[in-house]
């Protein structure tokens, strides 16, 4: 098990006010910035579960206090009090989807694996989840086409794929929709699902220039004023969609990353009703953000 700074930040107010409340079963929603549950804010404790680490029968068994009885099973609704944590963070697995695209070729332990990883989840029970999506990472490597591949050459691992063609967005759309059956199939309880973790996006793919262009048409209304504020000589807008690298010229660079920004909101907007769709309770939603994100904001992310 890892723990993460998620942890380590809902941990500090649990120590200071003794044992974490038992929330099996609970729900909480979000009011003034924080979780609360039947009037009281609440902390959800817990750790992040590593998918491989998770199909172990035994915890991780630390120096210190290593024989306690609870290290003796994997972490569930059972285990949890004893241990002082009321929550966890497990991943879901991309296999479901891996199998049905036939790109990456299945090992011999991934069936047992994912396996494991759906029973684990059925013993966390009703303790509130935070659900990782950040499987998606799995198509990354080079069995998949590289057509749907995200085109930056920054690192984009968690972001593996081109969201801005219908063809990339259909396959972060159906591993976020098989998160979402995996956590109702398994009877957890789903609070908040994670849909990136650390995401880089920034793909300049043809088109999301194309898409910039229209939207930069749409914003300035002539090529004119558009070459007024960025300092450039494009002859139209179309021109703008062949641009090498946006970051060349300041003023378009501004403009490129609020796009970008615009984009990301509409791509976590997708992921939301890709999860809805199957997880039908009260959720929230959330990413990880990377402090090395291109763009500079992230419009309506709340």
């Amino acid at each position: 098990y890892r723990p993460t700074l998620w942890l380590m930040l809902m941990t500090l107010p649990a120590l200071a006010l003794g044992q974490p409340g038992d929330l099996r079963g609970a729900r909480p929603q979000v009011r003034d910035g924080g979780l609360y549950w039947q009037g009281r804010p609440v902390y959800l404790v817990g750790v992040w579960v590593g998918s491989t680490v998770s199909t172990d029968p035994r915890l991780y068994k630390p120096d210190i206090d290593g024989d306690h009885p609870a290290y003796a099973h994997l972490l569930s609704a059972d285990t949890a009090p004893s241990l002082g944590i009321n929550s966890a963070h497990p991943p879901m697995s991309p296999l479901p989807v891996s199998r049905a695209l036939g790109w990456i070729p299945e090992g011999n332990t991934d069936g047992p694996r994912y396996e494991m990883l759906q029973s684990f989840v059925r013993g966390l029970g009703g303790l509130p989840v935070t659900v990782d999506c950040a499987g998606i990472s799995h198509f990354s490597g080079d069995k998949v086409p590289a057509s749907l591949k995200q085109v930056s050459s920054g690192w984009h691992g968690f972001v593996p794929l081109c969201p801005d063609t219908p063809e990339g967005l259909g396959v972060y759309e159906a591993y976020w929709r098989d998160c979402a059956r995996q956590i109702v199939e398994a009877g957890s309880n789903a609070i908040i699902y994670e849909l990136f973790n650390e995401p880089a996006y920034n793909c300049r793919c043809d088109a999301n220039k194309s898409l910039f262009s229209h939207r930069m048409a749409a914003r300035y209304g002539t090529i004119a004023a558009a070459n007024a504020v960025w300092h450039t000589s494009f002859p139209d807008f179309g021109s703008v969609a062949h641009m090498p690298s946006p970051e060349q010229t300041p003023g378009l660079w501004c403009d490129w990353c609020n796009f970008l920004g615009d984009r990301y909101v509409e791509v976590l907007q997708a992921g939301k009703a890709a999860i809805s769709g199957t997880d039908r309770r009260p959720l929230l939603f959330t990413d990880q953000p990377s402090i090395g994100t291109t763009y500079l904001r992230c419009n309506g992310i709340d």
